[in-house]
């Protein structure tokens, strides 16, 4: 069995956020965990995987890699590492347990064999 750490956590401010865009809310929620962590945006090679919830970005004509499309500019950037697999979770409201229930499922199912 592998040992698993949730070591930081973060969710921005709940509301109508009309002046900022998905990839500066992500920047935000994002700056926020590796501060919540103790790590600084240089330890990101530490990340090893990374789940991104949304809700509805589809509406606003991104169908798919949502995670993976709001985190390129923070790549590009040198704040988050390079091939680090990012699992998308949608559901209405992603930043409660559901991040957490799809994890430790397939974690047990994984580990019942």
């Amino acid at each position: 069995m592998s040992d698993v750490f949730i070591i930081g956590t973060a969710c921005t401010v709940f509301g109508k956020q009309a002046d900022k865009s998905f990839h500066q809310l992500v920047r935000e929620a994002y700056l926020d965990v590796i501060a919540d962590a103790g790590l600084t945006p240089d330890d990101s090679s530490r990340i090893e995987q990374a789940w991104f919830g949304n809700c509805g970005m589809g509406q606003w004509g991104q169908g798919g890699i949502r995670g993976q499309v709001c985190f390129t500019p923070l790549v590009e950037e040198g704040l988050f590492a390079q091939r680090v697999p990012i699992i998308n979770v949608e559901a209405l409201a992603p930043r409660d347990r559901s991040l957490f229930m799809v994890p430790a499922r397939t974690f047990f199912r994984a580990n019942r064999r």
